[in-house]
């Protein structure tokens, strides 16, 4: 489960790698990586600036409880999208563009 306003999405991006089902408050970017998931995502308000009180918890453990009633269906699934983000892809971006900004500024020093 991710925490709801978290900023960074990678422990999301590594359990969908995994092939872990993920259940989440619907806000930032979750129904974009969930997308093949979004009935294990909680409403919340279309505010651009959503409030504490506008997250649930009673919503969110509807969505457990039924993520565990079809967790074989939802197991299935998870592991059919696992290959989605690839961790490699990833790294490799990561190195170039820490390549260019090490190039950049070594170039400046000169």
């Amino acid at each position: 489960m991710s925490k709801s306003l978290a900023k960074n999405n990678n422990s999301v991006i590594e359990a969908i790698s995994c092939g872990v089902p993920v259940i989440s408050f619907d806000s930032g970017s979750m129904s974009e990586l969930l997308f093949f998931a979004r009935d294990l995502l909680t409403p919340v308000s279309n505010k651009i600036f959503q409030e504490y009180r506008e997250f649930n918890p009673i919503l969110l453990k509807n969505k457990i409880e039924y993520a565990f009633k079809n967790f074989i269906h939802i197991k299935k699934r998870a592991l059919e999208n696992s290959n989605l983000y690839s961790f490699k892809e990833a790294g490799n971006k990561y190195i170039k563009i820490f390549n260019q900004l090490c190039l950049k500024d070594a170039c400046q020093k000169l």
